[in-house]
C-alpha cells in the first residue's frame, strides 16, 4: 500500500486552549483526590445495565409468557447491553476504566459481545483512526466506505444522495446486522483502514473474533431456538426487529455528534495541512447535546459531552461533567466556539445536515458552525497522519 499522507496541524490558540483546559482538568482531579480512571460509581451503572441485561434475558427465555411480551423483554436486553458497551466498554477501549489493560480489553471484549460487534476491532478503528482525525477524509474510519449516505461535503456525491434525508432512517435500522454479518468481516480482512496501514491480526485475535461471533449468535439465536416454543421464523424475525431497535437508538443518540450543521469537516490541502491545532479541531468537530443534564450523562456514559470526551479521551466519562464547564470557560477565554443543543436539536440538525449534503456536490448549504473559526496562515509543525494525536494531547490521563 502507498504511504499515508503526512497531515500537519496548525498550534496557533488551539495549542494555548488545550494547555489551559488540560490545567483545568488536572486541578480538578487534584483537588477531587481523584485519577483519571473511573470509581465506585461505575459499579453502580455496571450493576444497573448488567442487571437489567441480565433480568431480560432471563425474560425471554423463562418467562413463559406470548410472543409479544418475549420481544419486549428481548429489546430490553438489546438497550441494556447497549448502555452497557456505552458506559463500561467505551472507556474500557480508552483505557480510562481500569489500570489494567488486560482488564479493560476484557470488558471491552465482553460488553460488545453482547452487541454481536467485535469488541477489539472497534477499538483498534475508534482510537486509532476516529480519535486521532476525526472528520478528516481518509483519515476517519467513521466515515469512509459509505456510498448510500454522503457524511462529509469532500464524500463523492451521486443524484440519489438527494433523498438520503428520507431513506437515511431506515437504512440506520440495519446499522447493526451490517456491522454484526458483514462490517466486522471487512475489517478483520482489510490491510489498510483509513489513516492505518500493514493490518494485520494474530491467529489468536482471529480465533478470538470466532469466539466472541459464537457467544453472540449462541446467546441471541441458539438458545433462544432451543429453548422457546416459537417458530424459528419468528425468533429471527425478533433478533432483527430487535437489533434494529438498538440501531436506531444508538444513531439518534450518537450520529449527531459529529454528522451535523454544527460540526466541521476541514479538507486536507496538498500539502497535508489542516487549518487548526489539535484540540480546535477535536472541538470544532464535535457537537454537544444536553450537556448539563445528569440523567442523559448517565444514560449515554458522557457522549453528551463530546468535545471534552474528544480532548480527554483517556480520561472517564465519570468526570466530564465537572471538566466540560471549565473546558468551555476556556474555550471562550481563547475565541473558540463550542457546538451544543438538545437531542431534539441534534436529531434535527442531523437532518438538516443530510437534506443540505444531498443537494450537489460540495457543501451546497450553509457554512458550519465551527467553519466560521478557523485559525488561517498558521505554522503548520508536522505531524504523521499514522502518529498519535490522541496520545499526546491526553498527557493528563496518562497513570
Amino acid at each position: 500500500m502507498p504511504e499515508p499522507q503526512k497531515i500537519r496541524f496548525a498550534e496557533g490558540s488551539g495549542g494555548a486552549f488545550y494547555k489551559e483546559a488540560k490545567q483545568a482538568a488536572e486541578s480538578y482531579l487534584a483537588a477531587a483526590g481523584r485519577s483519571r480512571f473511573a470509581d465506585a460509581r461505575m459499579i453502580a451503572k455496571g450493576l444497573i445495565f448488567g442487571g437489567l441485561a441480565a433480568a431480560a434475558y432471563a425474560g425471554v427465555l423463562w418467562s413463559g409468557l406470548p410472543g409479544p411480551a418475549l420481544f419486549g423483554f428481548a429489546a430490553v436486553f438489546q438497550l441494556a447491553a447497549f448502555f452497557l458497551a456505552v458506559n463500561l466498554g467505551h472507556d474500557a477501549a480508552h483505557d480510562a476504566l481500569f489500570r489494567s489493560q488486560r482488564l479493560n480489553r476484557f470488558v471491552v471484549n465482553a460488553t460488545f459481545t453482547l452487541l454481536g460487534v467485535d469488541g477489539r476491532l472497534w477499538a483498534l478503528r475508534h482510537r486509532k483512526s476516529h480519535h486521532v482525525f476525526p472528520n478528516v477524509l481518509g483519515c476517519d474510519a467513521d466515515i469512509d466506505d459509505n456510498t448510500f449516505v454522503r457524511l462529509s461535503p469532500h464524500h463523492r456525491w451521486r443524484p440519489y444522495h438527494r433523498l438520503q434525508h428520507l431513506y437515511a432512517p431506515l437504512l440506520y435500522m440495519l446499522v447493526g446486522l451490517h456491522s454484526i454479518l458483514v462490517l466486522d468481516v471487512v475489517y478483520l480482512r482489510k490491510k489498510s483502514l483509513a489513516n492505518m496501514r500493514n493490518l494485520t491480526h494474530s491467529r489468536s485475535e482471529i480465533a478470538g473474533f470466532v469466539f466472541r461471533k459464537a457467544v453472540y449468535f449462541t446467546l441471541c439465536l441458539g438458545l433462544p431456538l432451543a429453548l422457546l416454543p416459537l417458530p424459528a421464523w419468528q425468533i429471527a424475525l425478533g433478533w432483527i426487529g430487535v437489533t434494529a431497535i438498538m440501531s436506531l437508538t444508538f444513531m439518534a443518540l450518537l450520529v449527531g455528534t459529529h454528522f451535523a450543521e454544527e460540526s466541521a469537516f476541514p479538507a486536507v490541502a496538498a500539502d497535508g495541512s489542516i487549518p487548526r491545532g489539535w484540540a480546535e479541531h477535536a472541538v470544532a468537530t464535535a457537537v454537544d447535546w444536553n450537556p448539563e443534564s445528569r440523567f442523559v450523562h448517565f444514560l449515554t456514559g458522557g457522549f453528551n459531552t463530546h468535545a471534552t470526551h474528544h480532548l480527554f479521551p483517556n480520561l472517564s466519562h465519570l468526570h466530564y461533567r465537572a471538566i466540560d464547564p471549565l473546558m468551555k470557560a476556556a474555550a471562550q477565554r481563547h475565541g473558540i466556539a463550542v457546538a451544543a443543543t438538545t437531542l431534539g436539536g441534534l436529531v434535527l440538525s442531523h437532518w438538516r445536515f443530510l437534506r443540505r449534503l444531498g443537494q450537489g456536490p460540495g457543501d451546497p448549504g450553509r457554512v458550519p458552525l465551527g467553519e466560521r473559526h478557523r485559525l488561517e496562515n498558521q505554522d503548520l509543525p508536522q505531524q504523521a497522519s499514522g502518529g498519535q494525536p490522541e496520545q499526546s494531547a491526553s498527557a493528563l490521563t496518562q497513570p
